[in-house]
Formats: structure tokens, sequence, C-alpha cells
């Protein structure tokens, strides 16, 4: 699958693991060192980090500010053996917009023969609060969509759905 044409990049995204390695795409249980990987998504720096505040319970998170990026870190990840656990993502970000890169990331899934609900949990954390924007990112497979500013308690509700627990 080809990524849409953005301005920083048009190469090919394949995000096809190493042979000999197939890492499982879905880890809901913490690492063995306690720690989810995630991945936040979100070019706004204060955004960053409060979610990144929040999530420090359940693991360590990496960062990326724009939806190409985010995509590069998940296909290296992958090709480590090392997928992450999680990703919070934005909707509204420069280049590739959240949405898109979920499309890429269920896209690769499903070739891969991952079903649908079974791949790496993501979590919209957005602005965006119309009904065709949530219904949108839902249809493109995300797991469950907050609304900015994300509380404390909405998130660990979330995370509970998703067996996501605090590292011990």
């Amino acid at each position: 699958m080809t990524r849409p044409n953005t301005a920083h990049s048009t190469r090919k995204t394949r995000f096809e693991p190493k042979p000999g390695r197939r890492p499982s795409p879905a880890a809901r249980v913490n690492t063995s060192q306690g720690q989810l990987r995630i991945l936040v998504v979100e070019d706004e720096f204060v955004s960053a980090r409060a979610l990144a505040g929040l999530l420090r319970p359940y693991g360590a998170c990496e960062f990326a500010t724009r939806g190409g990026a985010a995509i590069d870190l998940l296909e290296k990840a992958q090709h480590a053996g090392r997928p992450f656990d999680l990703v919070c993502m934005d909707n509204i970000m420069p280049g590739l917009t959240g949405v898109e890169v979920l499309e890429v990331i269920r896209g690769w899934e499903a070739r891969r023969g991952v079903l649908l609900g079974k791949g790496v949990p993501v979590i919209m954390t957005t602005i965006c609060n119309d009904p065709q924007t949530v219904l949108g990112a839902f249809n493109s497979g995300c797991e469950s969509y907050l609304i900015k500013p994300v509380s404390a308690e909405s998130l660990a509700k979330v995370l509970a759905e998703l067996r996501l627990t605090p590292r011990s």
C-alpha cells in the first residue's frame, strides 16, 4: 500500500516484519519489564506531554509529531520485533491525519491476517467531536475516541476496557 501523497514523503510503506519474525501485533498485557510500549502521535507539545503524564503508570511513551513519522516508528518497531502495545493519536496533524494513519495500520494488519479488533489498540485523542469525524475514526478501526482535554478517569476507563493495566 502506498501512503497518501504528502510533502514530506511518498515512499511505500510495507510494515512487513523481517523474515523469521512474526511478533504479535497486539500485546494486551504488559511486557516482561512491566511496561507497555506506547506511541503518542500528537503535534502539540503540551498535549503530548500531558497525555504522556497520564500514561506513565502504564509504560514508556515514544512520540511522533506527524502521521508519516508515526508510520515510520511503527514500521521500525515491527522490524525490530518490538511492536507498540498501544497508539494514542490526534486526528488533526500536519501531513497525514490520524484517520489516514489508522487506515495504513489496519490495512497492513489485514494483509497479515490480523482480525479486526486483534491489532494494535488505537485510541484517537482529539478535539474533533463532530459525529462524522467520530464515526469515520471508528469505521477506520479505532478502539476508542477521547475528546481533549483527556482526563485521567476517561483514559483509565478506556485502558481497562482494552485490558491494558498499569505496570506492576
